[in-house]
């Protein structure tokens, strides 16, 4: 073989190796056009609407392919460089082998109502708007992936034990642990609500784990004052994401930045002003994006859920009360979208403003200018009837310790969204129902007492704040504005939950149970330290 021949074949064999991860991403991509046809019905498209969502959700698809692979071959270099960090690769697996063995046995997951809804838009890549535009995205790329309704938990419990296993390794590192402090970090990854919401497919899992990931880079930051590129990118990523994913994290479009702009480098000014403006165009576009659907969807049914709670509970206590002119002409204004005749009656009746809500009669045809009195007559009501509004919403949150439903009887549940997801989707019976059952009735904890001691958000929360108020005493004021980041989150939640679910809280219960594992970690490490 000539020398030019040998060089051109070297060159070729250097280039093929270098482009070998987007050789392989391009070829799982078309692949994916055969495997799609398990679940999807988007092929052949009836009309040019049709071609634009499969364009708009395919090219998407093909990046993610393209990051994945690329990240494939980098461990792979890192395993063969011996630059890995293996703690972390080896929390990581763990924990997915953990979860995923989990997975088998409560297969096909903890299904309980709004993701029902997201499938059966899913299937043509439509979105399903009250569940946000990124739960739908998440979902139509995890069944690219694997197409069938587990995928999307599978998916879900990859990036969850990523996660889980660059915190335990930072952790492991930073409190320099032993054997025992370590086994103390593990413990909050495997409490009942932690293992659930990693099996349920809904967005407050996932949600809460990246929360958890972004504060764990936060402390990186207010500790060492600097971040790597990688970790600027994510950061800003996260912040953006976890600012629109849920409504109540709005808040993080401001003080995301603002402790980053306190806990960088003062000499970084200009990074920090490249950072701040990308969280926002970032949040922005994310929520200009969702906004667009909710006001190109039928209703504004979903942001009503956040009042009429409350409204109910107002409305009836009002007119038991011998309301004054004020309170009445309030009534009036929240009779422009609200049937309050329906709310005094379930009042009386015993039904919570939900269950109204479901009832169907409760919500009156009405305009955006309708949508405003009814805010200002809600308003003039908790002013009118603070104590009452007050009540109401302690009562909310102290019984928050609910699920929608049970999972357990997923075979026998009739309830139309149920039966279609049995009927329609790949891969939705049981492995194994004994397993399953037993597993379900162990995580959902069928035992009232103990069920509202681990499946409610008071005490971590009541961690968060002592740690806050502990760092404020030592002058800690980084750690301190960290904790009051998470915080925020209760009091909005607080004011606009719709239901006594445990899952609005789920991100604070899961901060703060690492918070409290790495407190107890940190003492008895120091504690075995001065013993040696």
């Amino acid at each position: 073989m000539s020398k030019k021949k040998y060089s051109q074949k070297t060159s070729l064999s250097k280039l093929a190796r270098k482009y070998t991860a987007y050789i392989i991403a391009f070829i799982h991509f078309i692949i994916s056009f055969f495997t799609d046809k398990l679940f999807f019905q988007y092929w052949p498209p009836y009309d040019s609407d049709g071609l634009n969502r499969i364009m708009l959700f395919k090219i998407p698809f093909l990046m993610v392919l393209i990051i994945i692979w690329n990240y494939i071959f980098k461990l792979i270099k890192s395993f063969k460089n011996k630059t890995v960090n293996m703690t972390w690769f080896k929390c990581s697996i763990g924990y997915f082998t953990a979860l995923f063995l989990l997975t088998l046995a409560v297969w096909p997951g903890f299904w309980e109502w709004d993701e029902y809804y997201i499938l059966a838009a899913n299937v043509n890549l439509h979105i399903h708007v009250w569940q946000s535009l990124m739960s739908n995205i998440i979902y139509i790329l995890s069944m690219m992936i694997l197409p069938f309704p587990t995928g999307v938990i599978i998916v879900q419990i990859i990036l969850v034990s990523i996660i889980t296993g660059y915190v335990l390794s930072f952790l492991f590192k930073e409190l320099k642990c032993k054997l025992p402090g370590k086994i103390i970090l593990w413990i909050p990854f495997f409490l009942m609500p932690v293992l659930y919401y990693a099996q349920a497919p809904i967005r407050l899992g996932l949600y809460s784990f990246l929360e958890l990931l972004f504060i764990t880079l936060l402390y990186k930051l207010c500790k060492y004052s600097t971040w790597t590129t990688n970790e600027t990118v994510l950061a800003v990523i996260l912040a953006s994401i976890i600012a629109t994913w849920r409504t109540e994290g709005i808040y993080y479009i401001v003080l995301a930045p603002l402790l980053i702009w306190i806990f960088m480098k003062k000499e970084d000014r200009n990074h920090k002003i490249e950072i701040t403006v990308w969280i926002i165009i970032l949040t922005l576009t994310q929520y200009g994006l969702q906004q667009h659907l909710y006001n190109n969807s039928t209703s504004d049914n979903y942001e009503l859920t956040a009042y009429i709670n409350s409204v109910q509970e107002l409305v009836g206590y009002a007119s038991e009360n011998n309301p004054d002119g004020a309170a009445i002409a309030s009534i009036e204004q929240i009779g422009k979208v609200f049937n309050t005749e329906v709310l005094i009656t379930n009042y009386q009746a015993g039904m919570s403003g939900i269950a109204s809500f479901w009832q169907g009669n409760s919500i009156l045809q009405h305009t955006e200018e309708d949508l405003n009195t009814m805010k200002k007559g809600y308003i003039g009501l908790i002013r009118h009837y603070p104590i009452t509004f007050l009540k109401e919403r302690f009562k909310t949150y102290w019984d928050s310790d609910m699920f929608i439903c049970s999972t357990l009887n997923l075979a026998e549940d009739e309830r139309d969204m149920v039966v279609n997801f049995r009927n329609s989707y790949k891969f939705t019976g049981y492995i194994n129902a004994p397993i399953r059952n037993f597993f379900v009735q162990l995580i959902e904890v069928s035992n009232p007492r103990i069920h509202k001691f681990l499946y409610h958000p008071f005490f971590t929360q009541l961690v968060l704040l002592l740690s806050m108020l502990v760092c404020l005493i030592k002058k800690k004021i980084g750690y301190a504005g960290i904790a009051l980041l998470v915080l925020t989150r209760v009091p909005l939640v607080f004011i606009t939950a719709p239901e006594k679910y445990f899952m609005y809280y789920f991100p604070t219960y899961l901060i703060g149970a690492v918070v409290l594992a790495t407190i107890i970690a940190g003492c008895l490490t120091i504690k075995l330290r001065s013993s040696t």
